[in-house]
């Protein structure tokens, strides 16, 4: 019996070394694979590109801004369309839409006094305050539709389930 424990010893120990290798072999694999995974990722990250634009005015009409209580152009969710406040040569503040992709804007019918434009996420949509009401707009066509009073609309802002979070005045709670 005294033979046979050396040989059963040697056997043990390159199964042992057999496992080291396997198991160091097992980590240069997985190493190399988070690596690829890694190298892949950082590639897919997103860029931010800088875009220089000018948007004349649309013609006899004139931008209309904070200062004037119209609120800021608003850019739909896509960053397609821009919407935003402007006078036509009578004077009325109406919401006008323009493609980035088109060179002329129009005014959607029937939002005489509108101000504070906001988007549905879907950027199909349009809210804004209008005579002290807070009203949508579908942008491929159809008129306003209220929704309900809004007092001086402060901003809003369109969820995904549909609903509108607001503030109809300056010091008022938020209204659903």
């Amino acid at each position: 019996m005294g033979g046979s424990q050396p040989g059963v010893a040697t056997l043990a120990l390159a199964h042992r070394k057999r496992r080291e290798w396997l198991a160091w072999g097992l980590a240069g694999m997985l190493a190399v694979l988070a690596v690829t995974i890694s190298a892949f990722y950082s590639s897919q990250q997103r860029t931010t590109q800088v875009v220089r634009s000018f948007i004349p005015e649309p013609e006899k009409a004139s931008y209309i801004f904070m200062g004037d209580e119209a609120g800021p152009p608003s850019l739909s969710p896509d960053g397609k369309i821009l919407a935003f406040v402007a006078a036509a040569a009578d004077g009325i503040a109406k919401l006008w839409v323009r493609p980035l992709d088109a060179l002329e804007a129009r005014s959607l019918p029937g939002t005489e006094h509108a101000w504070g434009p906001f988007w549905s996420p879907d950027s199909r949509f349009i809210g804004f305050a209008a005579d002290g009401k807070l009203k949508t707009i579908d942008v491929n066509g159809g008129g306003p539709v209220a929704v309900c009073e809004a007092g001086a609309l402060r901003g809003g802002s369109w969820g995904r389930d549909g609903t509108i979070i607001f503030s109809p005045g300056f010091r008022d709670s938020l209204y659903r």
